[in-house]
């Protein structure tokens, strides 16, 4: 009884995946598809921001990257920057272009496979250069903050809405692979880090603080002055969360409730810790990662899932190859046992 309890419980992505009835994924491959499209439109819209041709931009606001890094990976990035400093409008149109090509692409069926693939290359390029690696080379990365880095999660996605001809829904054992593999690595990397909790949720808010709105400030301002005082509790609520959203998902009866908490916090960095990605002010290239995050999350949600160790109700003979089932006598009531007992020892 433990043994067969233990195995619906920790049943694995199969299981969990598995079809039951009354269950249906809530976003389909296609769903994910578009949905990566108006992203990656709404992307090249904010490249195409006029802030983002200056030519000081390169190696000003994109080096920013660089900042904090190991001496490889900062001279990497310079190296890679610098042949376009001189022409920067000119590539930052190129750019401008290519996001929209890829969002456009993904909106057409026959151009999906092209735009997924053209979107992996620009993922690799613009995670090295615009984002150092997510940050995480620099010890500051938190998934507050924004890492692994936006650009790392259009690959996951695509990678998840990649089409196929066998299945129209989203190859499960990859989104169950990707979403601990992103959750619990974001909770190592910020328990692994040199700096003090304090120092390094405050280093975060800082950053994305600069510049924006007056009531994004107000929003991060109180978990600035919590972290001054108790910065040990809030990295460790972090890590702990993040922690349980991604083990959750391996619990039949937590699955949801991981994923409503992943929602809510997808929500809560992208306003507290990432002022929605910068969106309101001169400069932003991508949303942050809190829509893709919660992107992510839907498209692990299936509606009517049946509670581990249930049975959905079958009629007679359903799902049966041997046909309809037999009457099978019922046991008889206990009375009527009692009597019987009664009259075989009257007759002893």
């Amino acid at each position: 009884m433990v043994r067969e309890r233990l195995r619906q419980e920790f049943s694995g992505p199969v299981r969990f995946w598995a079809r039951s009835e009354g269950s249906h994924a809530l976003l389909s491959r296609r769903r994910v598809q578009i949905a990566l499209g108006v992203l990656w439109v709404f992307d090249g819209l904010l490249q195409a921001e006029p802030a983002n041709f200056a030519r000081d931009y390169p190696l000003g606001d994109l080096a920013q990257s660089a900042m904090g890094q190991p001496r490889l990976v900062n001279e990497s990035i310079f190296w890679l920057v610098h042949p376009f400093a001189a022409q920067w409008p000119l590539w930052n149109a190129a750019a401008v272009l290519v996001q929209l090509a890829i969002g456009a692409g993904l909106f057409f069926r026959p151009a999906v496979r092209p735009a997924l693939v053209l979107s992996f290359g620009w993922a690799l390029v613009v995670w090295w250069v615009g984002e150092g690696f997510g940050g995480i080379p620099t010890g500051f990365a938190t998934m507050l903050g924004g890492a692994p880095g936006p650009v790392l999660l259009y690959a996951v996605l695509g990678a998840l809405a990649w089409p196929r001809e066998d299945s129209a829904e989203l190859d499960r054992s990859w989104w169950t692979g990707s979403w601990v593999a992103l959750w619990v690595g974001s909770a190592v990397v910020q328990a692994a880090s040199p700096f003090p909790a304090s120092f390094l949720v405050q280093a975060n808010l800082q950053e994305v603080a600069a510049g924006q709105r007056s009531f994004l400030h107000a929003a991060s301002y109180w978990l600035y002055h919590l972290a001054t005082r108790s910065g040990s509790v809030v990295d460790v609520t972090l890590v702990v969360v993040e922690l349980a959203v991604g083990l959750g998902v391996l619990l039949r009866r937590l699955r949801l409730a991981s994923l409503a908490l992943a929602l809510a916090f997808a929500g809560f960095a992208w306003v507290v810790g990432q002022d929605l990605g910068g969106i309101l002010s001169a400069g932003a290239t991508d949303p942050g990662s809190g829509p893709l995050l919660a992107l992510l999350a839907l498209a692990g949600w299936r509606w009517g899932e049946q509670p581990a160790g249930t049975v959905p109700a079958r009629s007679p003979g359903e799902g049966s190859p041997f046909g309809p089932a037999r009457e099978v006598a019922r046991p008889a009531p206990l009375s009527r046992l009692r009597r019987l007992m009664g009259t075989n020892s009257s007759m002893v």
